[in-house]
């Protein structure tokens, strides 16, 4: 059975204070140590080891660090993931896989917008939605609605009919009495 969950990337914004992901990021806010009240590390400041070892020996603190993209994918489905805000997949990234620009085409719900990187929770992983063969097979032989008998003279979406005014024109069949008549159409 196919599975109609999705693959995406997590976003990380912030990381434990304790984590070996902290040496290379950079520092999205000010480190303080939560006692004494002293600055550890200011904003913007790339962290090495020696400073990752200061922060580690803070207590147990989440660190925001500037967003990256992780490897780690996780699968939603469609009803989940309309609770995240999804940046797409064709976001410029850098060598550190954090985003290049300051706002991110994304969408959250049904909605698209555009968000700072700091308020992507995911990310895609192709720029393109994967559709299986299924999509386009009738689901059972035989239930095709009849095409009228005009050789194949469709075009842009509409068919060539004959209304109740007796009339050849181009209609989609939403507009025309004629589709309201059953079996006429």
């Amino acid at each position: 059975m196919v599975s109609s969950r999705r693959p995406y990337r997590r976003v990380v914004k912030s990381l434990p204070n304790q984590s070996d992901l902290l040496v290379g990021q950079t520092l999205r806010a000010d480190v303080t140590h939560p006692d004494l009240g002293e600055q550890i590390a200011a904003a913007g400041t790339d962290v090495d080891e020696t400073l990752a070892k200061q922060i580690a020996a803070l207590p147990a603190m989440e660190i925001a660090i500037v967003p990256f993209v992780s490897d780690d994918m996780e699968y939603m489905s469609a009803d989940v993931e309309d609770r995240y805000i999804i940046g797409q997949a064709n976001a410029p990234l850098d060598e550190k896989k954090r985003f290049k620009d300051r706002r991110i085409s994304s969408r959250y719900g049904e909605k698209f917008v555009f968000e700072a990187p700091e308020r992507l929770d995911f990310m895609d992983i192709a720029p393109r939605q994967i559709v299986g063969i299924s999509a386009g097979v009738d689901p059972v032989p035989g239930t095709r609605r009849r095409q009228p008998r005009f050789d194949g003279l469709e075009q842009a979406g509409g068919r060539l009919c004959r209304c109740c005014c007796r009339r050849f024109r181009w209609c989609t069949g939403m507009e025309c009495r004629r589709r309201l008549t059953p079996g006429r159409w």
